[in-house]
This record gives structure tokens, sequence and C-alpha cells, in this order.
């Protein structure tokens, strides 16, 4: 993204992400980029320094380190969530919901499959009306 304080660039793996800000220069020229890392305060400089301990990370082993990026023990359930509400939005039964996300032949009971399901497609619902705001509001913390 480019703007009037810079670029931010985003660097992620679909499940955890750093943001980068460019202040001055610009990644699209041909040239080599040369990071220069600001740091502002001992009181606020905790976030900024794991950042920059998840770029090392990033630059060492080619992806992001499992031991700079704490699992969010939500996410699974949150990706589920999200699709449910696109099976929803394109109109899919619940029947044809748990069958794409569990499979046929899932081990667990019919029973269980399907409060599974409903709780998921309520879940879903409440995201939509708004219930996404609590779940950011809950991260920050």
């Amino acid at each position: 993204m480019n703007d009037a304080e810079g670029e931010h660039v985003v660097l992620s793996d679909g499940r955890r992400r750093i943001r980068i800000d460019i202040i001055e220069g610009s990644l699209a020229t041909p040239r080599p980029v040369v990071l220069h890392y600001r740091l502002s305060g001992i009181a606020s400089i905790r976030s900024p320094l794991a950042t920059l301990g998840k770029l090392i990370g990033i630059v060492k082993h080619a992806r992001f380190a499992p031991d700079r990026h704490p699992s969010d023990q939500g996410i699974a359930r949150h990706l589920l969530t999200l699709r449910v509400s696109d099976a929803l939005a394109s109109g899919a039964t619940q029947s044809e919901i748990a069958e794409t996300l569990f499979g046929k032949g899932h081990p667990d009971s019919a029973d269980s499959l399907r409060s599974r399901t409903r709780r998921l497609i309520r879940e879903a619902r409440r995201m939509a009306r708004g219930g996404w705001r609590t779940m950011l509001r809950h991260r920050d913390r």
C-alpha cells in the first residue's frame, strides 16, 4: 500500500502477518532494499522488537517461525465460521455444509456433526450481524 506517509508492506502466510512501513524510498524501484529499523521509547519497545524478531525468522527460515508466532486457539474455529458464512451466502443447506466441512465418513456421530454444524451456522450469522467487532476487541486485550 502506498499513501502520504510512505508505503506499507504486509508479509503473510494466510494466518500470520507482519507489516513493514517504508518511510523513505520505495519497493517499486529495481534497486536492492536496505532496511533500517527505528525504535522509539523504552515503554513501547516490546511490540516493535517482536516484529523485528518475526522478520528475522522469516529471513532466516524462509517462512514464519512457529516459535515467534504463538498459535491462536480460536483461529481454526474462526476459519470454519468464515467457510460456513460463505456457504450460507451461496445457498448451501445445513447437510451440504456438514458434508463439505467434515466429509461423509467422519468418525463422529451424525447427531454430533449436526449439532456442531448448527453451532457454526449460528456463529456465522452472529458474526454477519456485527459480532466480528466483539471478536476484534477481545484480540486487542
